[in-house]
């Protein structure tokens, strides 16, 4: 038998055939597989990369909120580190602390605090004891006495143990004001209540008194009476 112009024996041609054919069948699937692979690799990257870019947008978001809480916080918020150093804070501190933003960073809260009672809470917080404080305070950078609130919580992680503080600072002087307001208008009306009782029992007991004497017929006479 004449194969492709060759002579061939009848019963080796099934096999000749099979020879030439698997070759470019092999080479043809194993060009569609690398093709699917391909499609499939990119694929699963464009979805890793949407992925990605989905979850740096939303930490970009999450990031910028707390920039925004942080910066507009209608407290003061700082971060101290082991040393007593101030590591960041927000514009409010600034105005609590009367200092720059060039110099509160850095800042030595242990060393240049004008206050015992802050400076004794602060104390407490490398034992991992959360710290507060609520009484007067001077500004260290404009001198100026306020009433303050503190509320600080030791930074406790497991690897490097006690790294610093973060703390919330309040300005309660509008606050104290009022209360003290409150408090003296307080003991006025307390004042004016007593004076006023006990000007009308002293009227009372006058008019007791006259009533008693208008009744005693031997006691006044009836020109008296008339007057009482």
């Amino acid at each position: 038998i004449a194969i492709f112009g060759i002579d061939v024996d009848a019963n080796n041609w099934v096999m000749i055939l099979l020879g030439a054919a698997i070759p470019p069948i092999l080479g043809t699937g194993l060009a569609l597989i690398l093709l699917l692979w391909f499609i499939v690799v990119i694929e699963r990257n464009q979805k890793e990369h949407e992925l990605l870019t989905s979850s740096q947008r939303a930490i970009q978001k999450s990031e910028e909120r707390y920039r925004l809480l942080f910066s507009r916080s209608p407290v003061g918020i700082v971060q101290i580190d082991r040393n007593g150093k101030i590591v960041t804070a927000n514009r409010k501190c600034e105005e609590i602390l009367g200092l720059p933003p060039d110099s509160l960073i850095g800042f030595d809260v242990r060393s240049n605090l004008r206050n015992h009672g802050i400076t004794a809470a602060l104390t407490q917080i490398p034992k991992g004891k959360p710290a507060y404080y609520e009484g007067e305070y001077q500004s260290p950078g404009s001198g100026k006495e306020l009433f303050v609130r503190l509320l600080a919580h030791p930074l406790l992680f497991e690897e490097e143990g006690y790294s610093g503080v973060i703390a919330i600072i309040e300005d309660i002087t509008d606050q104290k004001h009022a209360e003290g307001a409150l408090l003296q208008a307080n003991r006025k009306l307390n004042l004016l209540n007593s004076i006023t009782r006990h000007d009308i029992l002293n009227q009372l007991l006058a008019l007791k008194g006259y009533l008693e004497l208008a009744g005693d017929a031997e006691m006044v006479n009836e020109h008296q009476r008339r007057f009482l």
